[in-house]
Formats: structure tokens, sequence, C-alpha cells
């Protein structure tokens, strides 16, 4: 993510290094919030599977390798096709909402534009003061939920309403892997090397993806205390 924001955008590259170099004390912090493992003081079991099953364990290097290849070359494959799926599902939803809203004279409404308004009033909160500005910058944070930080960075390279404050937040803000479309990487490179455990990615996904999030907006909270207005 990092790397992609300063080669869309390397006049912001600065703030993505730093956002990097925030993150990993926050996630640590958020993993202890909403989705952690632990609740009540108790822990949650998780089963591992084995690595691999009774007689299953290669002979030598070479079938070592082969099987690697083989690995390598499915998961390649499955999280191609998972995350195509899960851009696929949102592209559906928003042709049902484009059609719903339609009825109503708002034809371009989407899943993005409906988390927009909902972090809206967040970026408010981070340090994002104009209403417009808020608008747009949840908006791409919505898209990087949705889809990835990846569109999100295009998107905003794009964006001329934000002032420089405002695009520092946002960039901070946009410096994750919290978003669906992880979950479905996660979920097809579990499922290639584990299949029984691919459910327990399932449950924990929306977690883990709440817990990212915070950390993200932990950060752009924090680089909205020191930027000047």
């Amino acid at each position: 993510g990092i790397l992609m924001a300063k080669i869309i955008m390397p006049d912001d590259g600065d703030y993505a290094d730093v956002a990097g170099e925030v993150e990993l004390p926050k996630s640590r912090i958020s993993a202890d919030g909403p989705g952690a493992l632990v609740e009540g003081g108790k822990a949650h079991e998780v089963e591992v599977a084995e690595t691999f099953e009774e007689g299953q364990q290669p002979a030598n290097v070479i079938e070592a390798a082969a099987q690697g290849a083989q690995t390598g070359v499915k998961l390649a494959v499955a999280v191609g096709a998972m995350v195509l799926a899960f851009v696929a599902l949102v592209a559906l939803a928003n042709g049902l909402l484009g059609a719903v809203g339609g009825l109503f004279n708002y034809p371009d409404l989407s899943f993005q534009q409906i988390l927009g308004w909902v972090f809206a009033p967040i970026m408010f909160l981070l340090g994002i003061s104009d209403w417009d500005q808020a608008q747009v910058a949840g908006g791409l944070f919505g898209t990087k939920v949705v889809l990835n930080e990846f569109v999100a960075f295009i998107e905003l390279k794009d964006v001329t309403a934000l002032t420089e404050r405002s695009r520092a937040i946002v960039t901070f803000a946009l410096c994750g892997f919290a978003n669906f479309s992880s979950i479905a990487i996660q979920m097809a490179v579990t499922g290639g090397l584990a299949p029984n455990q691919r459910p327990v990615i399932a449950k924990l996904g929306l977690r883990a993806l709440a817990a990212g999030s915070l950390a993200n907006l932990m950060s752009a909270a924090l680089a909205g205390l020191f930027l000047p207005y």
C-alpha cells in the first residue's frame, strides 16, 4: 500500500512512509479491541490444521519443490478468482443500488457512496473540518474498505477538492490492507494450504477488517493532531 501510494502520488509519498512507521503499534493496540480473540478474560481456542496429513509428507527435496510449485500455482489462481468474485459482488450490489436510486432520481448511488456518508462524520472528527471535504474523504475510505487501497489511491490522485492537510489525513487512513479483497485473499491462501481452516478465516475476517480499519483511523487521527491548519 505504501509503495503504491508513493508511485501514484509521489508528492504525498512522505506521508505514506510515516503512516507505515506508525501502523504497527496501532495494529497491535486495535487487535486487542474489536474482534480480539480474548473476551471477558477467556481466550478463544482456534484449531490449527496439521501441515501434512499422514502419508502425504514429501519423500525428498525434489518432491517437496514440486509440491510447492503446484501449491503456488493453485494459490495464485485461487487468489485471483477470489478477488474477482468479491469485486464482482460489489459491482452487482452497486448495480442494484443504482437501479433503486434511479427510482428516486439518484442513479449514481453505490455501496462506496453509502459508506462515504457513514464515514464522513469520522473524517470530520479526524480533523477534516470542512464537511464537503469530509464527505469526499469518507467516500475514499469507503472505496478502500469495499475494494482496496490501490483503487482508493488512484481516485485520491484525481481529487482536487481536498486541502493539503485533508489529503495528508486521508493518505494515513488509506495506508492499510483492511478491506474485503484482503479477506478474499486470506480465504484463498488458507483454503489452499489448510482447507479445514477456511471457516476460521471467514469467521475472523470481519473482525480483522474492523481492527485494521481502526488502526488506519488511529494513524489518521494522530496525523490530524500534528498537521497545521
